[in-house]
């Protein structure tokens, strides 16, 4: 793995794709459209073949009907899906309703081997999945990154949390592909995404907008590549990004309860995500859903 320099990638590192909704994604029919679109992809390897409650307990598809699925979906609250090697594809979702005062949540990471990256033509396919992914989930905000950018950009060390990982506090930073949801078009302004130029711009079809900010997700230690990723945080406005520079510095995100958008000023003290759900599921009738 690269190190905090990031300089280069190696073969073992990985490609992190990280969405986020603040809303639950609380229908047992959102995780049947899910395996669906997944299921689209298996000519590139992105068909998942694992599925269960927690990274040491998924089992085999082929051993699962759906309704088995929709029930751990819903009991634990999303689940682990995993794809066939070589690529070694690891999907963590984790949904959490709003109760009690505890705001709806939801998230969709993915990692990859980076090697999968090295053909363009998988490269464009990823991108399609991500944008199926981030249509499917209805998204306020998406990145793709090698995991060690990431970290470059938010780990504030050992025993601190990290940077952006919070919507509400800032966003996480400018990466090789960023989603902005249409709470972010609105918040913005369409004029700022429509003057920014870049590798790739795309108007989605619900508002928001897709920025690719260079041809490969690999070459994130090229200096005037990310350069480029800070001169598009200053167009948007810094007040709205975690920076590793300044990690006290006063923030700014739009308003998500509000049908109106407002600015909220918030001084930045991020919280670390949360981790990968593995909750057992209560006793079902047959081994495989009470072992799932």
């Amino acid at each position: 793995m690269p190190g905090r320099s990031g300089t280069h990638a190696t073969e073992q590192a990985k490609i992190v794709a990280d969405f986020q909704a603040l809303h639950p994604w609380k229908s047992a029919a959102d995780v049947v459209r899910l395996f669906d679109i997944l299921h689209s992809y298996e000519d590139v390897g992105l068909s998942p073949n694992r599925y269960g409650s927690s990274d040491v307990r998924t089992f085999d598809l082929t051993q699962l009907d759906m309704a088995t699925i929709e029930e751990t979906w819903m009991r634990v609250g999303g689940g682990i899906i995993k794809g066939p090697r070589p690529w070694n594809m690891l999907i963590s979702i984790l949904f959490i309703k709003k109760s009690r005062g505890i705001p709806a949540l939801s998230t969709f990471t993915v990692w990859l081997n980076q090697t999968y990256f090295k053909d363009p033509g998988r490269a464009t396919r990823f991108l399609d999945w991500c944008k199926d992914v981030y249509s499917w989930g209805k998204m306020d905000h998406g990145y793709v990154a090698l995991e060690d950018e990431y970290s470059l950009k938010n780990d504030l060390g050992p025993g601190r949390s990290v940077g952006g990982a919070n919507l509400k506090v800032a966003l996480p930073g400018i990466y090789w592909a960023n989603f902005f949801g249409p709470i972010y078009s609105k918040w913005f302004g369409d004029g700022k995404f429509e003057l920014i130029e870049t590798h790739l711009k795309e108007r989605l079809t619900d508002g928001g907008w897709l920025l690719v900010t260079r041809p490969s997700v690999l070459e994130y230690s090229n200096p005037e590549l990310r350069l480029h990723e800070t001169g598009i945080i200053h167009a948007l406005g810094r007040e709205a990004f975690f920076e590793m520079e300044d990690p006290l510095k006063p923030t700014k995100s739009p308003d998500f309860s509000a049908s109106i958008y407002q600015f909220k000023e918030l001084t930045t003290s991020p919280g670390a995500r949360s981790p990968c759900p593995g909750r057992k599921l209560h006793p079902a009738g047959d081994r495989v859903r009470r072992d799932l």
